[in-house]
């Protein structure tokens, strides 16, 4: 799921999402476009904020790599953080 769709289901705006991430609007939107591909924590934010939902920076057209790839190494990232609390916890 892109930016825009995940906004759209959670009837969230651009602004306020700029807000969470401490960025523009505009650098969220200039994500969305393609125009610029968010920095490695962004992504990471981007992907603990949407609980692993928002998977690409854009609904549509071509991808880059690069940064499919980002957004699958923040959720792993994550993931794995997760698992690991959890290893913590179950112990305790």
């Amino acid at each position: 799921m892109g930016i825009d769709d995940y906004l759209k289901t959670r009837r969230q705006s651009v602004r306020e999402l700029a807000d969470e991430l401490g960025v523009t609007r505009q650098t969220v939107y200039n994500w969305i476009r393609g125009i610029y591909q968010p920095h490695f924590t962004h992504v990471v934010r981007l992907v603990r904020i949407s609980d692993g939902r928002i998977t690409k920076p854009r609904r549509r057209g071509r991808q880059n790599n690069k940064v499919q790839n980002m957004f699958h190494a923040a959720a792993d990232l994550l993931r794995r953080k997760d698992d690991a609390a959890e290893g913590t916890h179950a112990g305790a």
